[in-house]
């Protein structure tokens, strides 16, 4: 069968894991920041929801879902990416009259973002929300006490 130190193994491929997974989203969000604003205009904006279930309890969150056009070197682009992730933006359904996006409306203009070497990629919103921080913040410092751990187990 297999030795006991084959399952030592776990720990490290489940740190190695958690890891890359944190890195990962870092380097999505560090990247985007680097993107240059553009100037653009809301051609349509839905509210979007979703439930989570936190505990026993299932709440509702909602987020934009937006299209907007902007214009780079005199090329016109569509746009609907709101944020790297829905998770960084998303607010509970309570909170829903405090979100950046509450006051916008068809044809309103606002500021995008757009990926200087692939104009076709634009967002709304490239800052990380201090939520997705601690949440990718933890998984980062879970996988490396995964690992540490599962590479003193070997």
């Amino acid at each position: 069968m297999y030795s006991d130190k084959a399952f030592n193994w776990i720990p490290v491929a489940v740190g190695i894991s958690l890891v890359s997974w944190a890195l990962f989203w870092f380097r999505r969000y560090r990247q985007a920041r680097t993107w240059m604003p553009v100037e653009a205009q809301v051609l349509k904006i839905m509210e979007k929801s979703r439930g989570v279930r936190i505990g026993v309890g299932l709440y509702l969150y909602v987020y934009p879902s937006v299209t907007f056009r902007y214009e780079v070197h005199g090329q016109t682009y569509m746009g609907g990416e709101s944020s790297v992730e829905i998770e960084n933006i998303w607010v509970p359904d309570y909170e829903r009259t405090s979100a950046f996006w509450a006051d916008w409306a068809d044809g309103k203009r606002i500021t995008a973002v757009y990926n200087p070497t692939n104009p076709k990629q634009a967002m709304l919103m490239t800052e990380l929300s201090k939520s997705r921080l601690s949440h990718h913040a933890a998984v980062l410092s879970a996988g490396l006490l995964v690992l540490v751990l599962g590479v003193i187990l070997l």
